[in-house]
């Protein structure tokens, strides 16, 4: 009996297998029920069969070979525009079932997509560290805490999804000017100029969550509890799993303006989804403190300074929006010598915002 235990102990999956399995829960299990409920929603399977062949081809081109589907995949529109004729072969035609079945499975895709990223993504960083640098900060956190963040993230993603996919809806209906294609948006030089203007109002949509609503608003600060997040605070504290760790409606509200803005400014959907997806990367990548990047970029070591100061670097990809607010502080021996100082004397964020909530730092 003390022999099986010990080897149960001693076999527990890994965060990657634990990470799939809970991926293969939340998103295969709940399409493979919905393409039941399809079958057996109408005896006529013939007739079905047919009908989803016809709409499938229809709105997804075929493909000779595999990469020519990967030089061309179909975009997340036209497979929302599927799951929404597919949803017609449930037998009834009712615009509300039709639109809650479309929200539904587009929700579970993200849902599956944000799983994939956290644990795939997370996974291959921290293996890249231990590699390249074993001795890095990241590393030294315990198994117990690591698995604190993950569920904290875990409780999170359910809300975090429904930002995509309200903008996938809205786009359904119209109201998105986000395009198929880059010639649609007036070719590749009118679509990096445009996903420029972009990117540069989401990211001062950020800033603007980050730093009025969430560090400087006194509702936001109390009621929004961005506090949680930064119980994190010095590097031996952060992993790349602690980079989703917020709040649920804390870390949603900084993902809106990467949907807000595509009812704006017209860009190709594989700019919008690169952006969106390298997102996710860049919040686990700030949240290990190293490597730093070259300016203009608001690198790891940048973001710390965040979690150690509290009212400083509230950019997300640049350092522009903390220089036009003057609120970017740079790395250098005061930071570090204040970390060290903040680690042996803790302060409480009350105590940082006295400290430095009217600094000009620039």
């Amino acid at each position: 009996g003390h022999k099986m235990s010990a080897d149960r102990v001693a076999s527990r999956p890994s965060l990657l297998q634990q990470g799939i399995r809970r991926f293969v829960r939340t998103w295969l299990l709940p399409v493979a029920i919905f393409v039941a409920y399809l079958a057996l929603a109408d005896r006529d399977y013939a007739a079905k069969f047919e009908r989803a062949n016809a709409i499938s081809h229809h709105l997804i081109p075929s493909y000779a070979s595999f990469s020519e589907f990967l030089q061309s995949p179909p975009t997340t529109y036209q497979i929302s525009t599927l799951v929404v004729e597919f949803s017609s072969l449930v037998g009834s035609s009712r615009t509300v079932l039709r639109e809650i079945i479309f929200f539904g499975l587009t929700w579970v895709f993200y849902y599956g997509f944000i799983h994939v990223l956290y644990y795939l993504g997370g996974w291959a960083m921290r293996q890249m560290f231990f590699k390249f640098k074993p001795s890095a900060n990241n590393l030294k956190l315990s198994t117990e805490a690591q698995w604190e963040q993950i569920l904290h993230s875990e409780k999170a993603f359910p809300l975090y999804c429904v930002v995509p996919t309200v903008g996938d809806v809205l786009r359904h209906h119209g109201f998105s000017q986000m395009t198929d294609s880059f010639a649609e948006c007036g070719g590749f030089a009118r679509s990096l100029f445009n996903f420029t203007i972009y990117m540069f109002l989401v990211e001062g949509g950020v800033f603007f969550v980050h730093y009025w609503m969430l560090h400087k608003w006194p509702w936001g600060k109390k009621y929004l509890n961005h506090d949680d997040h930064h119980k994190y605070v010095h590097e031996d504290e952060m992993t790349t799993w602690s980079g989703f760790a917020f709040e649920a409606i804390d870390g949603t509200l900084q993902g809106v303006p990467f949907v807000l803005f595509q009812f704006v400014v017209p860009v190709p959907e594989f700019l919008g989804i690169t952006a969106g997806a390298l997102v996710g990367i860049w919040t686990m990548y700030i949240h290990v403190a190293e490597p730093a990047l070259p300016w203009p970029f608001m690198g790891a070591d940048y973001h710390s300074i965040h979690h150690i100061y509290n009212w400083n670097n509230f950019g997300l990809f640049t350092q522009l929006w903390d220089w036009l607010f003057g609120t970017l502080r740079h790395p250098d021996s005061n930071t570090r010598k204040f970390a060290e100082e903040t680690r042996a004397n803790r302060k409480n964020l009350a105590q940082l915002h006295q400290m430095f909530g009217r600094e000009k730092t620039a």
